[in-house]
């Protein structure tokens, strides 16, 4: 009688709930032979294909920083010679919150809205008080690229829901931010005197991020801006700088295009580069953090949270993009190999990290009211901190609304979507209109009432039938539906690859 064959063990099998220097690997198990000449060859091979993936996943996170500068690229050329328009509507700080979010949001990049917000200052066409609230909203609105890492994950569930929680936890901690040192910034202006109070003459220094010098070669051949002439347009600086195309794109394959063309091809671009870099760097962190290398890095990670706080920090510094950091921070926690406790001091870190860029901006304008607006960047992100970690028990609005969110996108991702369109796109619509209505005269400050009556009705009502009209076993019950019939769908298909 034959024996029964010996399954082989392809993959490493473990709980990925479990802490990773918990787990156990069938990988790592010594190989069921004693040639020496199979051990050595099979320690060659492996090395080898480490090597490889660690090649990967480097060659993936520079396409992704040159997807995000195209994209970045796309919009400006798109926006350019209308976002001094954009501007003049920063009288009212609702509408100068908004401004901040979307900008950062469309842009990928805090550093670029805070920059130009800076320099708008520093040449005198924003004051000091309407630029504080777009850099509130830059804070946030740069959370967007997070959210977007974290669908790399959707095809596993269990990976997205710990993904979509590390992406929004970032969201959280800018959203509660705003919510309370907002209000407090209308009313007492804090970060505002705190900004003037500590400006003092600066000289004016050049500097450039040290992933500029590597993405731009290869960026370049695409299009390449003159963001000087960017900039200048935007602050309406008064050099008599008009929105000319041949001074804004300066080289590249676009550059004898339109700049609608020009933009809307790096937009293309930049979103399939930005894809199929996204897969790439999952891909590869799937299989280079496993037992050996997660189990170092919680080593690191789990020294002390002020540490990680630091280590945020300095990355961001020298990367010149928070993006960068908290963007691989995502897919590391859909792998479980970070956890919350340790990526949220990491994601602080990096937000007070990218504070440095408008604070060069700042310096190189040579202005004492661009210095101000820097400085109560870093205050605004300062306050945040000891609002929202310091005292461990006002850490759970932030992680427990980032894990609520990660929960339910993972019984139904459309719950994402929706959060990404409302926290990005629908609420500073209606919030902007609103303004806009208010302005209108005296008739229009009669509709705005109606209508921001008629909202807060709305939110009342749903507040309302959610507590204590059942709608929070109903939405419960459906959330579960979906994430059954998911289940249901995933069986079909193992059934029918099996059978």
């Amino acid at each position: 009688m034959e024996k029964p064959i010996k399954p082989i063990k392809l993959f490493e099998s473990y709980d990925l709930q479990s802490p990773p220097a918990q787990r156990v690997s069938d990988a790592s198990e010594p190989l069921a032979t004693n040639d020496r000449h199979v051990l050595v060859q099979g320690n060659q091979h492996s090395k080898l294909v480490k090597g490889m993936h660690i090649v990967l996943f480097f060659l993936s996170l520079y396409l992704f920083m040159v997807s995000i500068r195209w994209l970045s690229d796309g919009f400006t050329l798109l926006v350019a010679c209308q976002a001094k328009s954009v501007f003049d509507f920063s009288n009212n700080s609702i509408c100068s919150l908004m401004i901040g979010v979307v900008a950062a949001a469309l842009l990928h990049s805090q550093s670029t809205v805070v920059s130009i917000t800076v320099a708008s200052v520093g040449a005198g066409a924003l004051s000091l008080r309407q630029a504080i609230p777009i850099v509130m909203g830059a804070n946030l609105g740069t959370c967007v690229t997070c959210i977007l890492v974290a669908f790399a994950q959707v095809h596993s569930r269990d990976q997205f829901e710990r993904a979509m929680a590390a992406a929004t936890v970032h969201d959280m901690y800018n959203l509660w931010s705003i919510v309370v040192l907002y209000p407090i910034e209308v009313v007492l202006h804090p970060l505002e005197k705190l900004g003037s109070a500590m400006t003092r003459g600066s000289g004016k220094i050049a500097f450039s991020s040290p992933l500029d010098k590597i993405i731009d070669p290869f960026a370049d051949h695409l299009v390449s801006l003159n963001r000087t002439i960017v900039q200048n347009i935007v602050a309406a600086s008064g050099n008599g700088t008009t929105c000319n195309e041949t001074k804004i794109m300066l080289h590249g394959s676009m550059r004898n295009s339109s700049m609608t063309t020009a933009g809307t091809v790096t937009l293309v671009v930049g979103f399939i580069c930005l894809i199929l870099a996204l897969v790439g760097m999952v891909y590869t962190m799937t299989r280079l953090f496993r037992n050996t290398t997660s189990s170092l890095l919680q080593r690191v990670l789990n020294f002390n949270a002020y540490v990680n706080i630091l280590i945020g920090l300095i990355i961001t510094m020298i990367l010149h993009s928070s993006t960068a950091m908290t963007s691989t921070l995502t897919p590391l926690a859909g792998l479980n190999v970070i956890t919350m406790d340790q990526l949220y001091p990491l994601i602080l870190g990096s937000n007070i990290g990218t504070t440095a860029s408008g604070l060069l901006a700042a310096v190189v304008t040579g202005r004492k009211e661009a210095g101000q607006v820097a400085l109560a960047n870093i205050w605004f992100n300062v306050f945040g901190i000891l609002l929202f970690y310091v005292v461990p028990a006002t850490r759970y609005p932030v992680v427990h609304c980032a894990q609520r969110i990660g929960k339910y996108s993972a019984q139904w991702p459309m719950v994402a979507i929706i959060f990404l369109l409302v926290t990005f796109a629908l609420l500073p619509g209606i919030l902007i209109a609103l303004a806009f209505i208010y302005d209108a005269g005296a008739g229009g400050i009669v509709i705005g009432v109606l209508l921001t009556f008629g909202l807060i009705s709305a939110i009342c009502s749903l507040y309302f039938w959610y507590y204590f009209r059942s709608g929070r076993l109903r939405w419960h019950t459906y959330l579960n539906w979906k994430a059954l019939q998911h289940e249901q769908r995933c069986m079909d298909v193992y059934l029918e690859d099996e059978f």
